[in-house]
């Protein structure tokens, strides 16, 4: 593979940058449910219940356990794989255009990785998104090489570690699997390894996982969480079958968290981002419709359509942001080799001005990256709420509230009795409390607990760096009268 960096000592520097601005960023409170179930997973990994949810994600779950137990800390392993995970964007993101950092356009294109919202967002989350998609975007790249047999290999044993690392991702690298297994161009060509190459990958994950968790135990916990995530609580279309408002909120995933543009409510400086935005990814277009892309971009742009359309059916673009991440990488190499046309623009008063836009809109992008990401280490409203109730205990409260809530509270402290609420027979029990306790709820039960209300305290935080749970009500209730 043709390195694009002239040197290692400059790839360390890179990485260095990357790791190293993640652990910055560092949080450590609980923010989702999500989150949640990946915090509890570095402390007892059980996919039975859902620490994390199936399908487990046992690479990404082991690797931050070693991490853990080596700086004794999750929340920084989560963080050091999200920079190692963006290094590696930086690198095939590079790698795949044959562009070098040292050269303008991959200097840039490696700063709109770094300082993109959504990648630094969720660098830091509980979350395998950012080192998956990296995980997704390195099998790309290999299997789209056609220099030798070890690249395929390679490309189809990451596709395998992607099931177990990232499994939503997978579609991402069906076509490009798909063309490389079906490829003839010579005696080279070896289905069978290919396939077995992709086996080992699966296997490397799939028998330990098995064995921690038990071939019984494991198949039914996918039968029962794969169902709830299609039929039940996942978002897809199923239970959100609204077309125009999917398709609405994928452009605005992809528009304002993928790339911090502006929505009504943004900061005015998020307006400088949408407009270099919009200007510089069309230039990006023209510029690469005077220059014929070579195979490997034009299967990029069909494995961004097949996922794009995947988890427009599939996958809860309503209300779940990190969906489009595959798709970000991508959209920024095109505003790079738009920003990089702009920059080297011919004649000096249009090179002046192009570059004057260029800086604006790299300042302004910057900002928005930055002060989410800085915005991202304050806590959470539900953590928030975690913390105010630490500091006024009362032993003697019931706390309601939704089931992930209960589990977030009563694993981090909270000493009350607690009541989980999710089905409308648990609702219509909120009647029958115990009338001489008070009852705190997290979120607004007042029409099935009919007491009167004797304090409320609302906690927030920007939706633009989580969007589940940017406002939590705790109400407090007396005991009945």
């Amino acid at each position: 593979m043709n390195s694009p960096w002239t040197g290692r000592p400059q790839a360390l520097a890179v990485l260095a940058v990357c790791l190293f601005s993640r652990l910055f960023t560092t949080i450590h409170y609980i923010e989702d449910a999500d989150s949640l179930r990946f915090a509890l997973a570095m402390l007892d990994f059980d996919v039975t219940l859902l620490q994390p949810q199936f399908p487990g994600y046992p690479v990404f779950c082991f690797l931050a356990k070693v991490l853990y137990g080596l700086l004794g800390s999750y929340a920084l392993a989560f963080s050091v794989l999200g920079g190692a995970g963006l290094f590696v964007l930086v690198h095939y993101s590079l790698a795949l255009l044959q562009w070098r950092f040292s050269e303008t356009r991959g200097f840039l294109l490696a700063a709109l990785l770094l300082f993109n919202p959504m990648l630094w967002i969720l660098g830091n989350r509980y979350m395998t998104d950012l080192s998956g998609a990296a995980c997704a975007l390195a099998a790309f790249y290999h299997l789209t090489r056609r220099e030798s047999r070890a690249q395929a290999a390679a490309g189809f044993f990451l596709a395998g570690i992607q099931a177990g690392w990232r499994l939503s991702f997978l579609p991402f690298l069906l076509i490009p699997l798909g063309m490389n297994l079906l490829r003839r161009s010579g005696k080279t060509e070896r289905p069978l390894e290919k396939i077995a190459a992709g086996v080992s990958g699966v296997l490397a994950w799939l028998i330990p996982f098995v064995a921690v968790t038990g071939w019984k135990d494991l198949l039914a916990a996918s039968r029962r969480q794969t169902a709830g995530h299609f039929l039940e609580t996942g978002g897809t279309y199923i239970t959100e079958p609204g077309w125009t408002l999917r398709a609405a909120r994928l452009f605005q995933d992809l528009w304002v968290d993928g790339l911090g543009a502006w929505w009504p409510g943004r900061s005015p400086v998020t307006l400088a981002v949408s407009v270099g935005a919009a200007f510089f990814l069309a230039r990006g277009l023209l510029a690469s419709r005077e220059k014929e892309p070579e195979g490997s971009l034009r299967l990029l742009a069909l494995s961004c359509a097949a996922y794009a359309l995947w988890i427009f059916i599939f996958q809860n673009v309503v209300n779940q942001t990190r969906h489009v991440l595959p798709l970000v990488p991508p959209a920024l190499m095109l505003l790079a080799a738009g920003l990089s046309s702009a920059w080297k623009a011919g004649a000096p008063a249009r090179a002046g001005s192009a570059r004057i836009a260029a800086a604006v809109f790299l300042l302004a992008y910057g900002t928005v990256g930055a002060t989410l990401a800085l915005q991202h280490k304050r806590p959470a409203a539900i953590a928030q709420a975690r913390d105010h109730l630490a500091a006024h205990p009362d032993p003697s409260a019931v706390l309601v509230g939704a089931p992930w809530v209960v589990k977030c509270l009563s694993m981090q402290g909270i000493r009350m009795e607690f009541r989980s609420v999710d089905t409308p027979d648990e609702l219509r029990a909120l009647a029958d409390l115990d009338p001489a306790r008070p009852v705190i709820t997290v979120g607004n039960y007042a029409d099935h607990i009919r007491r009167p209300v004797r304090a409320k305290r609302t906690f927030y935080h920007n939706p633009y760096v989580n969007r589940l749970g940017s406002k939590v009500e705790v109400f407090w209730y007396g005991p009945a009268r």
